[in-house]
């Protein structure tokens, strides 16, 4: 599957898709509603997964598509745009949506999905299929993984906080262990939206312990092997109690 990858592409395609959009219709919390030439797919977890099995006329896959997401209810400028991706056989996978799948049909919470394709056969013609779907802005906080008491530093105090609440000491340890959840995909560390976080985990294992404060002390010696993902940015909603 092709990462979906946020290009401002300029071309014909791109211009029909554009002037195409669809008024919005409800739809199912994890699945697209086809609005017109036969696209489906579904979204779950951050990730769009397109079917183009059943677009009308069948898609030529040796052509080049494209794929345009907006959000709202139909193209308005450049800033409605998500993102813009075109490939040969179209072979979509797209992530970076944010927000869960709802059921709450409020434009706000709205995209449109295109794709712009040449049908299958000798009279191959370029159709233009679109769907909607419906997820919500993420919500949560942003924050560097390894900083465990959030005072937007990374150092030897969030090791000790870590080593503290290990040897079940209750005072000075932070957040250390406060359970949130990725509201935005976590890529590089294989974490989707809605998979839990804890706080002082900087190898991302489910557990805090001396591994993940010696992460952090490597990373502040300025060593770049073995530091876990101390100082990369999530976004996370914390778990209520």
């Amino acid at each position: 599957m092709k990462k979906f990858t946020k290009l401002f592409l300029s071309c014909a395609m791109v211009s029909a898709l554009a002037a195409s959009t669809a008024v919005m219709a409800s739809a199912a919390p994890t699945s697209l509603v086809t609005d017109k030439n036969g696209l489906a797919g579904t979204y779950e977890d951050g990730v769009l997964d397109l079917d183009l099995t059943k677009l009308d006329g069948g898609i030529d896959t040796t052509q080049q598509a494209t794929l345009l997401v907006v959000k709202g209810t139909a193209y308005t400028d450049d800033a409605s745009v998500v993102g813009i991706d075109q490939a040969a056989g179209a072979d979509f996978d797209m992530t970076g949506l944010k927000g869960a799948p709802t059921e709450d049909t409020a434009d706000d919470n709205g995209y449109t999905v295109m794709v712009g394709y040449y049908t299958a056969g000798e009279s191959s013609k370029f159709q233009i299929a679109s769907a909607t779907l419906f997820a919500p802005e993420a919500t949560g906080e942003t924050f560097k993984i390894g900083d465990t008491d959030f005072d937007d530093e990374i150092d030897g105090f969030d090791a000790t906080y870590i080593l503290r609440k290990g040897a079940g000491l209750a005072t000075n340890v932070g957040n250390v262990g406060d359970e949130y959840k990725f509201t935005v995909a976590f890529e590089k560390g294989s974490k989707a939206v809605g998979t839990s976080f804890v706080i002082g985990d900087t190898d991302l294992d489910n557990e805090t312990d001396g591994f993940d404060a010696t992460y952090i002390l490597r990373k502040g010696a300025g060593l770049a092997t073995n530091v876990g993902y101390v100082g990369e940015e999530v976004t996370a909603a914390a778990v209520a109690e």
